[in-house]
């Protein structure tokens, strides 16, 4: 069987959304790290504790979905799912660029705040 993975774009944020995940694994913390480290904002509170106002601004919209795909793709990933195939809809085209090995982590949070600029 060959699996695809669609990734959302903006309008899929809302507050809390980490909450979801439950307790993140050490390759999930890391997409968290490497994401507050390149764009300069705490990822893991901007998905945990940030108002709906706050999500709606641009560059948090578009980091915030961006680091929830990817920590969701890890999780998948770790479960022993691989896709055949990867494509998003919107910002998450880029996600859909990492999950095929197209970029790597650290370009793909520069090219997702750029993109929120």
């Amino acid at each position: 069987m060959k699996i695809c993975f669609l990734f959302p774009g903006q309008g899929t944020q809302k507050p809390g959304m980490l909450r979801e995940l439950g307790r993140l694994s050490q390759e999930e913390e890391h997409v968290f790290e490497v994401g507050t480290k390149v764009s300069g904002i705490d990822l893991k509170e901007l998905c945990l504790h940030a108002s709906d106002k706050t999500l709606k601004e641009a560059l948090n919209t578009q980091l915030a979905v961006t680091a929830m795909n990817i920590a969701y793709y890890s999780r998948l990933k770790t479960q022993g799912l691989t896709p055949a195939l990867t494509a998003g809809h919107s910002l998450g085209q880029l996600s859909a660029l990492y999950a095929a090995g197209v970029i790597d982590l650290e370009n793909l949070f520069l090219l997702t705040k750029k993109e929120g600029n």
